[in-house]
């Protein structure tokens, strides 16, 4: 059974937990998945907070830093 101190790469195995979460959160997890190691995955508990790291790595690799500011800006913008 998974907890919520289990570390994403326990979580990712767990297809009764993958199957519960919501399609953000599965959308997250796919992200981390793509963009952090093994080791990194087993750093964090926390879907959210690998998210930032895969997120801010993503965004760099694919349209340079200084997009960085623009997407964050643009993310929170969004949800407010």
């Amino acid at each position: 059974m998974i907890s919520i101190f289990s570390t994403l790469k326990e979580k990712l195995e767990d297809t009764e937990y993958i199957d519960s979460l919501s399609y953000r959160k599965k959308a997250e997890l796919a992200v981390c998945k793509e963009m952090l190691s093994d080791e990194e995955l087993e750093q964090y508990c926390s879907i959210s907070s690998a998210y930032k790291v895969a997120r801010k790595r993503y965004i760099i690799e694919h349209y340079g830093p200084d997009a960085l500011d623009t997407a964050i800006f643009v993310r929170y913008n969004d949800v407010l």
